[in-house]
């Protein structure tokens, strides 16, 4: 596997914890399954993973990760200070990887606002996620990981299937050419002005919106228009800022990443909806 080191190393999370597949029958005797069932054990810790039928086949995380590794030498990415963060969700069975391009960087809105190319990866044990990579930037002033609404990279890869690292190094290939595509749009955002109503009716888009996180929303929304102005760079930027920093149980901590991911789908449905669509148009 190619080894990758961080620009700033972050605290130490091991992605590549020993797994084994065996018979789920063995270990839940208490539990009717077929007998065909398989269960992942990460081994290091004895915690059953995931319960899958016949046609499940493991994808190591070392495995993944190492093919998308190998594809990112052989892409037009600058890895140079490139920075990587690895973190893990429900004791192991979640992974996630994101690496950050500084040297892919665009200003939005003014000098100082400077987003940068990332990508993030993610591989399951318990067949919540494929083995998938989306593209996204992190916004420097805010330290905000910021949501793309469509998905123009998406490389997931079911568990019944081989890897195809000459697949991921094919759509790697375009990554710089979107982020770019992505940042103009991000930059006619920042001169669009949008009312408060507006504001409103967009944030009331959201997935499981309640009233109290509606105003914690619109609050952030002002905040934001102080630095960027009245528009929907501020508006977007408001919702990537609540997905990245807003506080989770203590309890929930450990799965930090895993809710994170989860607020991302929900802003990615606000930024897809059509009231953010209709005012995208005219920006």
């Amino acid at each position: 596997m190619v080894q990758l080191s961080p620009a700033h190393p972050a605290p130490v999370v091991d992605l590549f914890f020993p797994v084994e597949m065996v018979p789920a029958a063995a270990l839940l005797s208490d539990v009717t399954l077929p007998s065909n069932y398989q269960a992942v054990v990460r081994t290091d810790t004895q915690t059953v993973l995931g319960i899958h039928g016949p046609g499940y086949r493991l994808l190591r995380n070392e495995e993944a990760l190492g093919a998308f590794d190998a594809a990112l030498r052989r892409t037009p990415l600058e890895v140079d200070g490139m920075q990587v963060k690895d973190e893990l969700s429900y004791s192991g069975a979640r992974a996630y990887r994101t690496y950050t391009f500084p040297t892919h960087s665009v200003a939005i809105g003014r000098a100082n606002d400077h987003t940068h190319l990332k990508l993030m990866v993610s591989n399951s044990y318990d067949g919540s996620l494929a083995f998938t990579s989306r593209l996204g930037a992190y916004r420097l002033l805010c330290a905000n990981g910021m949501v793309i609404g469509t998905t123009f990279l998406h490389a997931a890869v079911r568990h019944t299937k081989r890897l195809s690292v000459a697949t991921v190094v094919e759509r790697l290939s375009k990554v710089v050419d979107l982020f770019h595509e992505q940042t103009q749009h991000w930059r006619a955002w920042s001169h669009l002005s949008v009312s408060a109503d507006e504001v409103r009716q967009v944030l009331r888009q959201l997935p499981a919106l309640n009233p109290k996180l509606e105003e914690q929303l619109f609050t952030t929304y002002l905040n934001e228009a102080e630095l960027l102005g009245p528009s929907l760079w501020a508006l977007f930027n408001s919702l990537t800022h609540w997905s990245t920093h807003a506080p989770v149980r203590e309890r929930s901590l450990g799965n930090l990443a895993s809710i994170r991911q989860e607020r991302e789908s929900r802003v990615k449905a606000v930024i897809t909806s059509e009231p953010f669509r209709r005012l995208a148009l005219a920006a």
